[in-house]
Formats: structure tokens, sequence, C-alpha cells
């Protein structure tokens, strides 16, 4: 009697599931988590999970600590939908309760009669810890801004490497200027695939800031005063709505989810292994 390889058990596990959820099979299986799961020898869930931006996401079902997301949640109440509620990775979740737009109780369809609730809140993470990251291009050696000095440091790269660029301008025509563009390496590798066309747009950026200078009466040189001004600005820009810094330390602004309720999962919450 020959004995059935783990790909076959996994596979005729893989079709039961489906037919009893009355979905339809991924006709890739190296792209089906659930196939993918049961090769691993791991257990179904006993309901497929939530969907994260299409995706079955079973780190929010299964995991007993806080889940990072993108975005927070947001109302979903369009008038063609008859399933409104709140959005959490492109998916209609039900909102239970709302003590502050910023800390909310939610479940999901399904999920809701078992007695599964999720935490939605935000939170201030340490740059240093956060799962979102500020990349570094100055240096070399360090990969991701983490601290008020690293993002000062960044912008002041920026902005007078962009002024240096705005000074040259009035003494090269743009082919000249492109050349020392690729030259510097600023838009990558010589011989890059791109190379050429991001050169090509950095002249475009310079030219429109000489062109602005010239009409406002200004020198190309910029003043130091002007330059720090510059930074300024730039490291609001670069810190956006989700980045600040408090009591001198850089901090991120994230959204996090969490199972609450129930407190562990069991093995009433999975269906049999292949």
């Amino acid at each position: 009697m020959s004995q059935i390889v783990p790909e076959e058990r996994a596979l005729n596990r893989y079709r039961e599931v489906v037919a009893a959820a009355g979905a339809q099979e991924n006709q890739v299986l190296d792209k089906s988590v659930l196939y993918q799961r049961l090769l691993a020898g791991l257990r179904p869930l006993i309901l497929p999970p939530p969907l994260n931006h299409s995706y079955p996401w079973y780190r929010v079902v299964e995991s007993d600590s806080p889940v990072s997301i993108p975005f927070g949640p947001e109302e979903w109440t369009p008038d063609w939908d008859s399933r409104h509620g709140v959005l959490i990775c492109q998916s209609v979740w039900t909102q239970l309760e709302v003590e502050v737009a910023s800390d909310l109780t939610v479940t999901c369809p399904g999920w809701d009669a078992m007695g599964f609730v999720w935490r939605v809140w935000q939170a201030d993470e340490p740059a240093s810890d956060a799962t979102a990251t500020l990349c570094c291009w100055h240096r070399d050696d360090v990969s991701s801004l983490t601290t008020p000095e690293l993002v000062k440091a960044e912008c002041r790269w920026r902005i007078e490497r962009e002024a240096a660029w705005v000074s040259a301008s009035g003494k090269m025509d743009d082919e000249a200027l492109w050349a020392a563009i690729i030259s510097s390496g600023q838009a990558g590798k010589p011989g890059d695939r791109f190379a050429g066309f991001l050169a090509s747009q950095c002249v475009m950026h310079i030219r429109a800031l000489k062109e602005q200078r010239i009409a406002d009466g200004l020198p190309l040189d910029l003043t130091p005063a002007e330059i720090e001004a510059k930074i300024e600005a730039d490291m609001s820009k670069l810190l956006g709505d989700s980045w600040f810094v408090r009591d001198g330390q850089l901090y991120h602004r994230t959204w996090l989810i969490q199972r609450i309720s129930p407190a562990t999962l069991g093995t009433e919450h999975y269906l049999e292994p292949a």
C-alpha cells in the first residue's frame, strides 16, 4: 500500500476545508496561505480568518500580542454597500464600543458568534522600537533615523546638497548640470537603468528653484539663515503626522490591533490538520 506524501495529504485537506467554507480553490497553490499552512503541519482555523488587504490574516486571530497596522480604522457607510462598520486594512469590521476615536473595540463577521473581540488603538512607539522606519540616506553606517539628531542631519544633508546644486546651476547649462549630477552618484551609479531619468528630474527641479530665486530677485547662493529655515521646513515635512519629537526622543504614532477575547485560543478554534 503506497503511503500518501505530505504534499498530497495537505492538498486533500486543503480541498476539504475550502469546500466546507463554500470558497474557491486557489489555482496557484504556492500563493495559498491555507495550503502552505497545512503543508507546514499547522491546523486551519475553524473559520476563514479576517482579511488584510485581501490576504488571510491569521496573525490577527492567533497572536496574543498587539499587531501593528499601517492606518487607523475608518468609518464605512457607503449607500451602495449594505455592510456598514469600520474599515481596517480594507476589510469591514463591526464596531462594538468606542470611548475615544483613538481607542475602540471591534469584531469580525463570523468570529463575533464565537465571542471574538479585538481592541484597536493608537499608540506612540519609540523610533528605535517602531515597526515603521524613516530611511537614512546621508550615512552608509545607519539604516534608519531613530533620533531627532539623525533626522536633522538627514534634512541638513538634503538641503545643503540642493543649495549647492542651485548655486552651481548659475555656472552650467542643463547638459553640464545633468553630467555633474550623474558623476556625483546622486541619481545612482553611472550606468544604472534609471540614473539618466533621475538626473533629468533633478535638473528640472534645480532649474525651477533657480528660476524662482531669479524671479524673486534673490541670489542663487542661499544664505545660512535660508538654509536653516529650509532644514526646519524639511524636517516638518519628513516627520509628517506620524512622527514627532517629545522630551528629546523621536516617536512614531501608530495603530495597533489585539485580540482581547478570548484570552487564549484552544483546540475548539481549529479544525483537524492535514
